[in-house]
């Protein structure tokens, strides 16, 4: 068995045989040619690869779906960040932390699979995805969904961050105003404020005018129901069980209309209303951003059902390394690696998934006590995060180990015990 130590260093080995495969060299200005990528650097990256992803599948999307992806990855990996820097936010590095969770789930859809769950064939988890997911997708479309969720899946924190904010403080006249301003920003103008917004061009007109509507309304009460009725509206093709959808009556989340998952799914059914009810890779897409941050299928998500939304769950919690947070002095990286073991190794480049995953988290302890990094804290959001997930029979992962060495013994999550207490769950979705 293979320790593999996952850094920055390796999401650029990784970057290079993805442009590889694609038959492109790096850029001459490269980013990536820097000693020592910054954030700057990666967000670059970022956009030179969705810029090699999409441009080169135009088979897969009509003119006008192709220039709305286009547009949304470009501008969103560019300024995901800048309206966070007010926030109170903990990290600060969404473009570069979409790019990584892409690689790593890149690097695990390349992995292959144990013959015994692939009909005796040597066989990829992408090709046993597209073999046993739902619905149907080819191969090369899982891969290019994959891409297009991993960079996409935060690209609504912004927007999040928008419908959060305190309206209450601007009365009257004032709080009319204030409201054009800021959704000026978003890239929506009105007679008297130019839509010049830092991330014009992310979010759907159509979506940005149903929400300011919301946003007029004067209780928070209102505000809340008006949001799902409209959240609803967009997702429903896309979630045909209601269950699997946010409801204002859920006491125990009631707040997950602010979910940047689901509102990110919603910009992009709203991007593209048709071909998303007609295109299988926006379909999967959509699902599975609404899902992996837990507004949609909070309770419950099948790894046979959403095979790319459990992938993007594992992946969105295994990227702890290089995260950058703001602290009084500076911006710092709590870690800087991660190791997964138990992985054999085929050949040179390629290794085998085994029944369990073990994960070390490795942390810069001086580090810790300037962010005041909370292990207790850690350790709750990554088994709330695992126990969504439902692991049918014949899944290639059913364990995962995790621990971080100098603070705690390894913890477990086996998915066979968590099948078996959400079996009925599982039974009706």
């Amino acid at each position: 068995m293979r320790s593999i130590v996952i850094n920055d260093h390796w999401v650029e080995t990784q970057i290079k045989a993805f442009c590889k495969i694609r038959r492109s060299s790096f850029m001459v200005d490269c980013p990536l040619k820097a000693i020592s990528p910054d954030y700057e650097a990666w967000r670059d990256c970022a956009q030179c690869v969705s810029n090699k992803l999409i441009c080169t599948e135009t088979s897969f999307f009509g003119s006008y779906d192709l220039c709305n992806l286009q547009k949304c990855l470009q501008v969103s990996l560019r300024n995901v960040d800048w309206l966070l820097h007010l926030s109170g936010k903990r990290y600060r590095d969404h473009a570069s932390h979409q790019l990584f969770v892409s690689v790593l789930g890149w690097f695990l859809l390349n992995c292959v699979v144990d013959s015994k769950i692939s009909d005796g064939k040597e066989q990829t988890l992408k090709q046993w995805i597209a073999d046993h997911g739902n619905p149907s997708l080819r191969v090369e479309e899982v891969e290019l969904a994959w891409w297009i969720m991993g960079l996409l899946h935060d690209h609504a924190y912004p927007l999040s961050h928008v419908l959060r904010m305190p309206i209450s403080l601007a009365g009257g006249k004032a709080r009319g105003d204030f409201l054009e301003q800021i959704w000026a920003l978003l890239g929506q103008g009105s007679e008297r404020y130019c839509a010049n917004g830092a991330i014009a061009g992310v979010y759907s007109d159509t979506l940005l005018r149903d929400l300011y509507q919301v946003v007029l309304l004067d209780s928070d009460e209102k505000r809340r129901v008006a949001i799902y009725k409209k959240l609803t509206e967009y997702l429903s093709p896309f979630f045909p069980e209601t269950q699997e959808l946010p409801r204002e009556d859920d006491k125990g989340n009631q707040l997950s209309c602010y979910d940047h998952g689901i509102l990110g799914a919603a910009n992009l059914a709203a991007w593209s209303p048709e071909a998303a009810h007609n295109n299988h890779i926006l379909q999967t897409v959509i699902r599975a951003v609404a899902i992996h941050n837990g507004a949609a299928c909070h309770k419950n998500v099948n790894a046979q059902k959403d095979p790319l939304a459990f992938l993007l769950i594992l992946c969105d919690e295994l990227q702890e390394w290089g995260r950058r947070i703001l602290v009084e002095d500076g911006i710092v990286c709590e870690s800087q690696k991660i190791r997964l073991e138990n992985l054999e190794k085929v050949k040179p480049g390629t290794y085998k998934l085994t029944d369990e995953l073990a994960v070390i988290f490795e942390y810069l302890p001086r580090i810790l006590k300037k962010t005041g990094w909370d292990f207790s804290q850690f350790e709750r959001s990554k088994e709330i995060a695992f126990k969504r997930l439902y692991i049918p029979n014949g899944f290639p992962i059913k364990k995962i180990t995790y621990q971080i060495p100098h603070l705690d013994p390894t913890r477990s999550i086996d998915f066979k015990k968590i099948q078996e207490s959400t079996s009925d769950l599982a039974t009706r979705s």
